[in-house]
């Protein structure tokens, strides 16, 4: 059963309780509204109260001094036989069917209040992606509810498994409902993204695995479905109102349990991205191992909704034979070895990495794991435009294997460091 105040607003709280309990194929037991309640839950507030798991939302900006947030809960019942996900029968080539959204289901508004306010703009203001209403109206449509829905198709054990996209996203929650040997591949071509992802996606500069690991981006819940049921199931949600459509399905896991193709050009889609008319500068990384931090930023340059401005066109290693070299190839960027013990002294092996940076037309040099003491005449001729990256908070922990150092000082605070090189 589920309790809920008529004075306080947890319709929304009870309701998504109310779904979550068809992630197991179950449904209430009863309902009971109780007013009486509403004094003793007050009341108790100032008792001693153990907070546990879940059930403390952080949610920083929303609640301060003396506001709180009232959530409501919901118990439910199923048939040992009929509980889902059934594990054991999900198998490669089943069918992930994607359930609607109607807006972002109060998910993810952390970074959408963060969004909002750097771009210094009111709720009340006409929404800029759907006429006729206001922002915040918007994105606080109602969540979707689909237990009305989806319990006939249960009862009928044609559900093998369903995934709620609450917060985690899309990644997440259908990783959640998956064996560990089994992947799901979702194509972002198979459903219309409603407008104010794009816009999110866009105005906040976020990137398409974030907006995946964030918001539902229009698929509210997934269901899993053997292949020569998928078109029945599809009827069944048809007739009932609720127009689904077949996203992907199950294969063997090499990598990540849940992959989304084509998030990018669906969000453009959706509300296509202001261009950005500004010259990338080029970029040349040093390194002299495995290339860890090379890596990220290739991963951050190359991705297509980073909106990066620069882009890496060389990478430098005093070593030959050192993974970062081979990371650099496969991502198709020059490579070049100058090896240090090629000269006589540290001014000419400066001049020789000099001459080659300029002779690239490079703009900014990033040292990634460089481990070269460089001379001032080096320095001084790329000051201000020389960055270097230590995967600790300088001026603390130094030298090599800066996170073992940390660890063993058992310090509380740890971090990385970006500064110019000076």
């Amino acid at each position: 059963m589920f309790f809920a105040p008529k004075d306080a607003s947890t319709s929304t709280g009870v309701l998504v309780g109310v779904s979550a309990l068809v992630l197991f194929g179950g449904e209430t037991v009863c309902t009971l509204t109780m007013a009486t309640f509403s004094s003793a839950i007050l009341s108790n507030m100032a008792s001693p109260i153990v907070c546990l798991g879940g059930e403390t939302a952080e949610m920083p900006g929303m609640y301060t001094g003396s506001e709180y947030d009232l959530a409501g809960f919901a118990v439910g019942a199923v048939e040992r036989s009929c509980i889902i996900p059934r594990l054991d029968q999900i198998e490669t080539g089943d069918i992930l069917i994607g359930l609607p959204s109607s807006g972002l289901h109060s998910n993810g508004f952390s970074l959408v209040r963060k969004v909002i306010n750097k771009l210094e703009m009111s709720y009340d203001m006409p929404c800029p992606f759907q006429r006729g209403t206001t922002l915040g109206d918007v994105l606080l449509t109602p969540t979707k509810i689909y237990v009305k829905e989806l319990l006939p198709l249960m009862k009928e054990m044609k559900v093998k498994a369903f995934a709620h996209i609450t917060g985690g996203g899309l990644t997440e929650n259908v990783a959640r409902v998956l064996p560990s040997d089994l992947a799901a591949s979702i194509d972002a071509n198979k459903w219309k993204i409603p407008a104010v992802f794009g816009w999110l996606a866009d105005k906040g500069n976020i990137n398409a695995r974030e907006m995946s690991r964030t918001f539902n981006c229009g698929i509210g819940g997934v269901l899993v479905v053997r292949s020569e049921e998928s078109k029945s199931v599809l009827n069944s949600l048809t007739n009932s109102g609720l127009q689904s459509s077949i996203i992907g399905e199950i294969c063997k896991k090499e990598d990540k349990s849940v992959t989304v193709h084509n998030l990018v050009e669906g969000l453009d889609r959706c509300w296509p991205r202001t261009p950005v008319l500004l010259q990338r500068k080029r970029v040349a990384v040093l390194i002299s191992g495995s290339g860890t931090n090379l890596q990220a930023l290739i991963d951050h340059t190359t991705e297509q909704n980073s909106n990066s401005s620069a882009e890496i066109v060389l990478v430098i290693s005093n070593k030959p034979n050192v993974q970062g070299l081979t990371r650099a190839e496969k991502a198709g960027i020059a490579t070049k070895v100058i090896s240090h013990k090629d000269y006589k002294s540290r001014d000419d092996f400066d001049e020789a990495l000099h001459s080659t940076l300029t002779s690239t037309g490079i703009d900014i040099v990033c040292l990634a794991g460089f481990m070269r003491i460089l001379t001032g005449g080096f320095v001084s001729k790329w000051h201000g435009k020389m960055l270097n990256i230590h995967p600790s908070l300088l001026p603390s922990f130094k030298g090599h294997n800066a996170h073992e150092q940390v660890i063993k000082a058992n310090v509380r605070i740890s971090g990385c460091t970006v500064h110019f090189v000076a």
